[in-house]
């Protein structure tokens, strides 16, 4: 099996190299060429002051962490280009410029920016191709405190096609980094109680009763930056728990009900960024590896293992209609849990029916081609491949894959943090079902 699996990476691998490798040639991404040699006259000047416009809610010292340039240093047009393209990182504005001009004794460097919308109450509404109905609301705050802080609340209930009902409450406290420090925390208590009512039937699928299934959730994270090629480039570690506590009532009949579950994970990972935001695409790459487990005596009622890794890439083609070509490689192993992965879903392969590709192992890529669409960078038209499987442990069969193909559409709001509007139509050849997605954020 372990042949298997190595097999099965080394495959994974070849082809998302493959897909580098011809798209290199072609892949212009945006350089820092523009300004470059108006700025490059003052090269070699002292820095007499760095002062910031525009951020009426940011506070001055998350701009300044995300400096390669500072005060005293000697003018340099790469650095100062290299500032402007880490503060876009952050995702805070709408557009960063940066302007020299002389003062006595050196130069004063003017980074200008232009703030998104930090507050933001979403409704929430949708339908899918299984007929499952949800709706409810979302309140994001992306720029808490002005520190580049996430805080977010969802109230959302599903009405799902087999008259399932769920209710999910969700709330999440996120800071990537703590001013003056290199380390982030995450606090989430993701769906404070998920209220699940399901039908039980017996062997012959007669109806005995409806249930509840009331899930609590709790996570905590804690990150450091390591060696740092750049504010928001390089490696990071992180650490984290979390608890899943499930618990059943019986609400109408003589239902048969699950037993009472807990599970508490103890988890970390390593990961390496070098992505870069220009606005509306992506450029760089982004890979990691992760391990998690719990255990009877800390608290989980029974014992697993989980590893899991990913490696994206975002290519812009200049010379392809200004397109781009995005993939990402995703890898997991688990073993305790049965049927642990599932690759059904809008975030995973689209287009398959639900619960169809189940297992312990499993490798997947996800491949995107966004064009710009009626001469509007922001609107994006996008073809889409997914490609994958997952295994029971001890079967892996490499020979075996699954594949979905599809169309649909981003919309960059560039008003908003981190909003994408997203609409997928996923096809599967094996069946010739579709099935349609849609959310707020890119799929990878």
């Amino acid at each position: 099996m372990i042949q298997a699996v190595r097999v099965t990476v080394w495959l994974m691998l070849a082809l998302a190299c493959a897909l580098s490798a011809a798209v290199q040639a072609a892949d212009e991404a945006p350089s820092m060429d523009s300004g470059r040699s108006e700025l490059a006259r003052y090269d070699g000047r002292p820095v007499v002051a760095i002062l910031f416009q525009g951020n009426r809610i940011t506070r001055e010292i998350v701009l300044r962490e995300e400096l390669v340039l500072h005060e005293g240093d000697r003018f340099d047009a790469e650095k100062a280009l290299a500032s402007r393209q880490y503060l876009k990182n952050l995702g805070l504005f709408k557009q960063v410029s940066v302007s020299v001009r002389e003062v006595p004794g050196g130069v004063e460097v003017t980074y200008t920016v232009e703030e998104k919308w930090y507050l933001l109450p979403i409704p929430r509404l949708g339908i899918n191709s299984d007929a499952d109905v949800s709706y409810g609301g979302e309140l994001r705050w992306d720029n808490a405190l002005g520190l580049n802080q996430q805080f977010k609340l969802v109230l959302e209930d599903t009405r799902r096609f087999n008259g399932e009902r769920v209710r999910d409450r969700h709330l999440e406290y996120h800071i990537p980094k703590i001013p003056g420090t290199r380390f982030g925390v995450g606090v989430a208590s993701s769906g404070g109680r998920i209220e699940t009512r399901k039908i039980s039937r017996d062997d012959n699928g007669v109806e005995l009763g409806l249930f509840e299934q009331q899930s609590d959730r709790f996570s905590l994270s804690l990150s450091r930056w390591l060696k740092r090629i750049g504010p928001s480039h390089g490696w990071s570690t992180s650490v984290a728990i979390s608890a899943v506590h499930a618990e059943y009532e019986a609400l109408e009949g003589t239902p048969e009900l699950p037993d009472e579950s807990r599970r508490v994970t103890l988890g970390s990972s390593l990961d390496f960024t070098s992505k870069d935001d220009h606005e509306l695409f992506r450029t760089g790459e982004e890979y990691g590896a992760g391990f998690g487990f719990g255990r009877r005596n800390l608290g989980s009622d029974h014992n697993y293992y989980d590893f899991s890794a990913y490696w994206r890439r975002y290519n812009h083609l200049t010379k392809i209609r200004r397109s781009n070509l995005n993939w990402q490689l995703r890898l997991g192993y688990n073993m305790g849990d049965e049927n642990a992965y599932s690759l059904v879903g809008g975030g995973l392969m689209r287009g398959l029916q639900r619960e169809e590709v189940r297992g312990d192992v499993f490798a997947l890529l996800n491949l995107n081609w966004l064009v710009p669409l009626f001469g509007h960078d922001s609107f994006r038209g996008v073809l889409f491949t997914d490609i994958g499987n997952a295994w029971p442990r001890g079967k892996v069969d490499v020979t075996r894959w699954e594949y979905t193909v599809g169309l649909g559409f981003r919309w960059k709001i560039r008003s908003l943090v981190r909003v994408s509007l997203r609409g997928d139509i996923g096809y599967d050849p094996a069946t010739g079902e579709y099935k349609a997605y849609g959310g707020t954020n890119y799929l990878f």
